[in-house]
């Protein structure tokens, strides 16, 4: 396997939907005001030992802009319907019992009123593609898929300059995605880019030996 090209096409959906989603964000508002801000391709690694599947998926962790909100969503209905998928969990809290990804909200999410539904409190929560998956996945109590912290809890406070995080992160995604698994990790593109750290988790994850596949 050497290219998303030999990927089963269940996988190539998340891709293909993910491309309309970096789209959307790289013509929002943020993008247009700083390019910077255009979020980087995702990323898949193969473990040619195992056939084991790591696909990152870089985020905005949050959006008002409708487009990317229903990018996002699409993506997360895309990842869903692999079977057994595991969802890698950025910043992860213990919410109700199961994981969350705390970023992105608007306010402090653990004191959203339980009467209150997750995107009635941040709307803009709708364009994270973790939040998505989080609703539809939890919510739906979909049966045959799991979520497991991609970090230490309660996460480190010092995110840049510290060249642990992808060190936790890349350990954390090997350690969690077995022979015949699939993981899915939607993630700050920081964490795929040197100017955060010059070792990015693709760095860390080439050399425990895992291949990145070729975007076609």
């Amino acid at each position: 396997m050497d290219s998303w090209a030999d990927l089963p096409m269940n996988i190539q959906a998340v891709l293909s939907a993910y491309n309309v989603y970096q789209t959307a964000v790289a013509k929002d508002e943020i993008s247009t005001v700083e390019p910077s801000a255009k979020l980087p391709d995702a990323e898949v690694f193969v473990n040619g030992l195992n056939s084991g599947l790591i696909i990152i998926l870089p985020e905005r962790h949050d959006s008002a802009d409708p487009d990317v909100k229903g990018g996002a969503l699409a993506v997360a209905k895309k990842v869903l319907v692999i079977p057994k998928v595991k969802i890698a969990v950025e910043e992860p809290v213990l919410y109700n019992g199961t994981l969350l990804s705390n970023v992105g909200w608007s306010k402090d999410i653990m004191k959203k009123p339980q009467s209150t539904s997750l995107f009635d409190y941040s709307e803009s929560a709708e364009g994270s593609i973790s939040h998505q998956i989080y609703v539809r996945q939890v919510g739906g109590a979909m049966i045959g898929t799991s979520r497991y912290p991609a970090e230490n809890m309660p996460r480190n406070p010092q995110r840049y300059n510290n060249p642990e995080i992808n060190v936790i992160m890349a350990v954390s995604l090997i350690l969690n995605t077995n022979a015949g698994d699939v993981s899915v990790y939607p993630v700050g593109p920081d964490h795929l880019l040197a100017r955060y750290d010059l070792k990015t988790l693709a760095v860390h994850l080439k050399s425990a030996g895992w291949k990145k596949l070729t975007k076609t």
